[in-house]
């Protein structure tokens, strides 16, 4: 991983293995379940559009992702960090 812009989205997705590819997949946190699937589908194209890394607290370890189109869905792939060399 290289230095570069993220885009950290606290809870834009609860539920990373499932919602990329399945927004409308809400929670009941979600008030408005249409506004919530559709908020999901346009942060999920303006990241791909932009080539952007994702951070956010409901993310696997590392906590970290690239989120990819597939087809009409999307998937994230976790982004791993950088060995940090031993001294």
């Amino acid at each position: 991983m290289s230095w570069q812009t993220i885009f950290v989205w606290p809870d834009i997705i609860h539920m990373p293995a499932i919602q990329p590819a399945q927004p409308e997949a809400g929670v009941i946190h979600d008030v408005d379940p249409e506004v919530a699937a559709a908020t999901c589908k346009r942060v999920f194209a303006k990241v791909v559009d932009r080539g952007l890394l994702v951070a956010g607290c409901h993310l696997e370890f590392p906590a970290v992702a690239r989120l990819v189109r597939k087809g009409e869905a999307y998937r994230l792939i976790p982004e791993l960090w950088p060995p940090i060399p031993v001294v």
